[in-house]
């Protein structure tokens, strides 16, 4: 173990790896002096060298966003999270790879936080922490403190709860069909806008043309207001009132930019999010460069549904990442989008943005005559008491014959009726029950045909406030590109189970490891998926003497076998059309109920594709190679004679040229 710190041991694993590295970062002021390496393995079977290396600290982060995640926390503090990233073009040896929540410092208002988490999102980091006790709503400032390293994020946070701020930006070209592509967009944007509470605001933001100024453009703001019952009508003519233009052309970061102008118009104290739906267009508009200071300096996280293969997928799934927000491809038919995929990424945005998740979602089919009841259980033994349950019930297409009535009972079989902590929205496909506050036990949802007696059928989703599922927190990131610009799903990819102490779990929440069902899956661009390998096991566990608790990080690790994956950098010209999909599914609960919690993020993997000589070894690994040839095709050869031919090497990520490239005693190839 290496001791970073008097009494803070850190503790190595090599767990199928080559190596095992980790990283400490200093306190200010304290210098590395001498580091002591203490190697031991079971039965001696230990082979390896350990390597000492002064590093520069990591540059100043970039802290991208800091809000409330949950309501008043049992203990009296509140959870607060803070995502934050480290600048692009970072220096070698610049990153936070390797540190732990113990490495980093949260100040709010000036005053210490407690940071719980730290964990890969996106292209950065988000972290959980417990906010001081401060005087008054805010805003308060979020400092990061990463080793010698500070930044400030002025007006980030405020303790009052403040309901979120979403702009939906939907793209009106002619290239997206009323029918097939715009109405869904349209749906989801309807669904997401009746979920929220009515102290939320809502835009609605459409672009077509070209230019800075896109030709169509129809705001509904809501006045950046309230969004009320009486607004909800104004808001719902503007959906009903979208249709595709006659415009071939249309940007996308001309629209983000559009919604950008509204909030820094109309301000706001709410997280702000930009939901951006398209199907691409003719160059990206705004880049890069004029969108992301904007973003970053008001706060605002892009997420991105991407339709079909006609996005310029690495641009918006940049876009995405490098605001805190997230990016979904969405397989596209002749029909209109995979209905399956973008119900799965509405709902991922709708966490990110609003960190409330999908709990239960099921199928009820309501045949004619009697009305039908369905049970909802919100099981005390795994969900907490805290923060918001909303009850979702819509048809789950357009049809003649819409419920009669849905009304929803709650365990002491009372029925729910608007009121004070309760908001009930009713939209063209059904109706959506808001509880600020909901106890525990059976809920009824009751659905009745329709009065002609026809019957239906409807979908019957929980969301329920992050607060309510603290041990079963997800997060997902790629690992950063290798040497040869490839990406390996799988190898460092992780979904993260926030801390949880194994005798007092937050809220008096805890789901043991062994109650858990995970499937993870990889959707390659072909459409064809993988199923991935997983290990649970603790991430790190780390004991301050002295201290009355431990502090326990778990985690899980996916694994494909070291398989490679690739995208081109322009998606027109070459290669599979498509981002690769990564779907998780963690099953908990009850196994006579199970609670399901769907995990998903797409990546649009950028792949060095030259291959001069046809041997699926792309020029630039041949080159870094001083065996291989890009000129000589090299393929089912095995120049260091370990067993592994040169594709195998290179999918393993053990060096063709050397038969032991870990110089652990034993040879890369079969045992």
């Amino acid at each position: 173990m290496l001791v970073k710190a008097l009494n803070v041991p850190v503790r190595l694993y090599k767990w199928r790896a080559n190596t095992a590295k980790v990283s400490a970062v200093q306190p200010v002021g304290t210098p590395y002096q001498q580091a002591y390496f203490i190697v031991a393995g079971r039965n001696g079977h230990y082979a390896g060298r350990a390597t000492t290396q002064c590093k520069p600290g990591p540059l100043a982060p970039i802290v991208q966003f800091a809000g409330v995640q949950s309501p008043q926390a049992p203990s009296g503090s509140r959870l607060g999270t803070v995502h934050v990233q480290v600048p692009d073009g970072a220096a070698p040896n610049n990153s936070v790879l390797g540190l732990s929540a113990s490495d980093l410092r949260v100040r709010v208002g000036g005053v210490d936080a407690v940071v719980e988490s730290f964990v890969p999102q996106g292209d950065g980091y988000r972290l959980r922490f417990r906010q001081p006790a401060l005087s008054g709503p805010g805003p308060f400032p979020v400092a990061v403190d990463i080793g010698t390293q500070s930044t400030t994020l002025a007006n980030a946070i405020r303790i009052d709860d403040p309901k979120p701020e979403v702009a939906f930006v939907l793209d009106l070209t002619s290239s997206m069909p009323t029918q097939a592509m715009l109405l869904p967009a349209i749906q989801k944007a309807r669904e997401a806008a009746a979920r929220m509470s009515t102290q939320s605001r809502v835009a609605v933001i459409g672009f077509a043309g070209n230019g800075v100024e896109p030709i169509l453009m129809r705001p509904f703001c809501c006045h950046w207001r309230l969004c009320p019952a009486s607004q909800r009508g104004t808001l719902e003519s503007v959906l009903g009132s979208l249709s595709g233009s006659t415009q071939s052309a249309g940007a996308p970061g001309d629209g983000v930019q559009a919604a950008i102008d509204q909030f820094t118009a109309q301000g706001g104290t709410g997280p702000k999010s930009i939901v951006l739906m398209t199907d691409g267009g003719i160059g990206e508009g705004r880049g890069l460069a004029d969108l992301l200071p904007a973003l970053r300096a008001g706060g605002i996280a892009v997420h991105v549904i991407a339709f079909g293969p006609r996005t310029d997928q690495p641009f918006l799934d940049r876009l995405a990442r490098s605001t805190g927000g997230t990016f979904h491809y969405i397989p596209t038919v002749a029909a209109g989008p995979e209905a399956a995929a973008l119900d799965l990424a509405a709902n991922a945005v709708d966490a990110a943005a609003r960190g409330e998740h999908v709990l239960l979602a099921r199928q009820v089919p309501v045949p004619a005559g009697a009305p039908v009841d369905s049970i909802v259980r919100l099981d005390p033994a795994f969900l907490g008491t805290q923060g918001a349950v909303v009850f979702s019930i819509e048809t789950p297409n357009d049809q003649p014959s819409l419920p009669s009535s849905i009304r929803l009972f709650r365990p002491d079989t009372s029925e729910v009726l608007s009121g004070a902590g309760v908001e009930i929205v009713d939209t063209p496909r059904g109706r959506h029950f808001r509880l600020e506050s909901a106890n525990l036990g059976d809920w009824r949802v009751q659905v009745a045909p329709s009065v002609a007696g026809g019957g239906t059928q409807v979908k019957l989703e929980t969301i329920v406030d992050a607060a309510r599922i603290p041990a079963l927190q997800l997060s997902l990131a790629p690992m950063s590109p290798d040497t040869d610009g490839l990406w390996r799903l799988g190898t460092q990819l992780q979904s993260e189970l926030l801390p949880t102490p194994p005798q007092a779990a937050i809220g008096g929440v805890h789901v043991a490891a062994g109650d858990l069902n995970i499937v993870a899956t990889v959707q390659r661009p072909d459409g064809e998926s993988d199923t991935l390998d997983y290990q649970y096991r603790p991430k790190r566990s780390e004991v301050n003497m002295g201290a009355t608790t431990e502090t326990w990080y778990t985690g899980l690790e996916f694994q494909d076998a070291g398989s490679d994956t690739g995208f081109v950098e322009n998606p027109m010209s070459a290669g599979q059309r498509g981002s690769y999909r990564l779907l998780i599914d963690t099953t908990f609960g009850n196994p006579a109920s199970p609670y399901v919690l769907r995990t998903t993020a797409s990546y649009a993997v950028l792949a060095q594709t030259i291959d001069t000589d046809l041997d699926t070894l792309p020029d630039a690994y041949e080159r870094d190679r001083s065996c291989l040839d890009p000129q000589t095709a090299a393929v089912g050869s095995d120049p260091d004679a370990d067993g592994l031919n040169t594709v195998d090497e290179r999918r393993h990520g053990t060096d063709p040229c050397l038969a032991d490239t870990d110089e652990g005693g034993e040879t890369d190839g079969p045992k």
